[in-house]
């Protein structure tokens, strides 16, 4: 057995209930792990290799009861532990499979250091792939574990017909399902949790540095009362469900000052979807804007998203598009806007 510090890590979940592993997208974490490990739950706790971090995560969507698998989006400072990047997990098992004799079962122990043990793969099919080891015990707990090929995780523990077999979900089955959710292609994100705000003006808006004086859109709103101009006074403003929205804001200053970071928040209300790709261009020019790149990155489903520039570009106005959403069946909508 292999006991060595990771780099990119399974996670323990729920005080070592089950394990998990967490991934990177466009700036945002996730977190995959089996649905039967938080049950009916929306909320989990987790925590990471040595040095050990915890930290905590939402659901995102669940796939039961048709594959034991869950997505869930990591609330807590635990970026520095997402290495693996999501357009880096592996699409296509096919060939690798096919002449894999043995793997490793990687797993968090109750220190916080990783172990790795050696299993021979028994046999394959499209969706799962079993394993049985005579070095060690699959002990209660091991759901949620990564089975790794060298670097490359090939499968997730999802049961064991015994102390010494565990069948594992593919990766590239994994990846195929949550490629549609990340990309907004599929209805998504779980009910927020009762003990979560509902409303992004609800406390969840930090008070921006700089005022706005004028918004406008380039797609119109869904009714004249979610009009893009209520982001002035911290309202809301809705958009087509399906459509892009490009919303271009003015600073209410004399001349153009240094931005360093700008916050977005959606409303977490029932009838409207979080928006998910988004971009951000400054201008600081008094007459026609040019254009420059400020940032860009996911919105994650919990609807709320800084995003930073350490160059602090001087603007005195912005462009914000917004592309895609967690649910494309619905109107996304944005409550909150604030400039620092």
């Amino acid at each position: 057995m292999l006991c060595l510090p990771a780099s990119a890590e399974p996670v323990s979940v729920n005080r070592g209930s089950g394990l998990g592993y967490v991934f990177s997208h466009n700036g945002n974490c996730f977190l995959i792990l089996p649905a039967h490990v938080h049950g009916r739950g929306s909320r989990v706790s987790l925590a990471t290799t040595a040095p050990s971090q915890a930290g905590d995560a939402i659901l995102v969507h669940s796939y039961a009861p048709e594959i034991d698998l869950s997505l869930f989006y990591v609330t807590s400072g635990l970026e520095g532990r997402c290495q693996d990047r999501f357009d880096t997990l592996p699409e296509d098992l096919g060939p690798v499979l096919d002449s894999a004799i043995t793997a490793q079962l990687v797993r968090v122990d109750a220190s916080g250091l990783e172990t790795r043990d050696d299993m021979a793969i028994t046999a394959v099919d499209f969706a799962t792939i079993s394993a049985t080891t005579a070095q060690t015990e699959i002990y209660q707990g091991t759901s949620g574990a990564i089975l790794r090929l060298g670097s490359l995780p090939i499968g997730m523990a999802i049961q064991s017909a015994n102390t010494s077999q565990a069948s594992f979900l593919r990766m590239d089955e994994i990846v195929a399902r949550i490629r549609r959710l990340l990309s907004g292609k599929t209805v998504s994100p779980a009910p927020v949790p009762p003990d979560t705000d509902t409303a992004a003006g609800s406390g969840l808006c930090p008070q921006g540095a700089i005022a706005l004086e004028a918004v406008t859109c380039a797609a119109e709103p869904t009714a004249p009362e979610y009009a893009c101009g209520n982001l002035v006074a911290g309202g809301i403003t809705a958009y087509p469900a399906g459509t892009s929205q490009r919303i271009e804001v003015q600073f209410a200053t004399p001349r153009p000052v240094p931005l360093g970071a700008v916050t977005l928040a959606a409303p977490r209300l029932e009838g409207f979807a979080v928006p998910q790709r988004l971009s951000i261009e400054v201008s600081s020019t008094s007459g026609a804007p040019r254009w420059t790149r400020f940032g860009a990155l996911d919105m994650p489903p919990t609807g709320q998203v800084t995003i930073r520039n350490g160059a602090r570009p001087y603007a005195n106005r912005i462009a914000i598009v917004l592309q895609g959403s967690w649910d494309p069946h619905l109107p996304a909508a944005l409550a909150c806007l604030a400039l620092h």
